[in-house]
């Protein structure tokens, strides 16, 4: 069981990420047992769509028939511990970046809080590069400053200005998407999109010969 949850579950599932409990030891997972099993079966959880026998995509995240089987057995035995000598130890999730050292790291002016009315917000920052010349992106990663609410990112890139003229005539920082409608953003970008974030993804290095100007 160990190396199922360690592998699929906590790297959302630990203190600080977006998981609404820790998966990290025998009695988180013991604790939350039936609740994983229920999940797992019904293909809740880990949220991967995609169909495995369809295609094949870099960094999915699901599990096989024989893995869902092995935690509903696990459950329905009692959820034992086992031989604690068989529980491989904790991942050593890294802390700071992916990517190493980066070359550009842009930050927010300054925080945004959620205004925690329970709804999803879309919001819009704009965050200047600060380059004068064109330059080759070879990979994006995105830090939330609170993984646990920071649900998806998508980056753009914008050279026409529009989305900072939004961005300034509003009080707080950034700009509501849903507050504004008349704000295409696929308009502005002229397809210009990177990468997005979603917690538990890799950045992307993208592949050599194939890098983003």
């Amino acid at each position: 069981m160990a190396p199922i949850i360690y592998k699929h579950c906590s790297s959302c599932h630990r203190p600080g990420e977006i998981g609404p409990f820790s998966l990290t030891n025998y009695q988180e997972a013991s604790n939350w047992a039936t609740s994983i099993r229920y999940v797992t079966q019904n293909k809740i959880m880990p949220p991967w769509k995609a169909d495995p026998t369809y295609s094949r995509f870099m960094d999915e995240n699901y599990l096989s028939d024989s893995q869902i089987k092995t935690i509903a057995d696990w459950v329905d035995a009692g959820s034992p511990m086992g031989n604690p000598s068989d529980i491989p130890p904790f991942p050593d999730f890294p802390q700071n970046s992916l990517l190493g050292e980066p070359d550009l790291v842009l930050t927010f002016d300054r925080s945004y809080t959620h205004k925690g009315t329970g709804v999803d917000e879309y919001r819009y920052f704009v965050l200047p590069t600060g380059l004068t010349q064109n330059k080759k992106i070879k990979a994006i990663e995105l830090r939330p400053g609170n993984t646990k609410i920071v649900h998806h990112a998508l980056f753009f890139s914008d050279v026409s200005g529009k989305a900072k003229q939004y961005d300034d005539q509003t009080p707080e920082y950034g700009f509501s998407a849903n507050e504004n409608p008349d704000f295409d953003v696929f308009e502005v970008i002229n397809r210009d999109q990177y990468p997005g974030y979603v917690p538990g993804q890799n950045p992307e290095d993208f592949l050599t010969g194939l890098p983003w100007i």
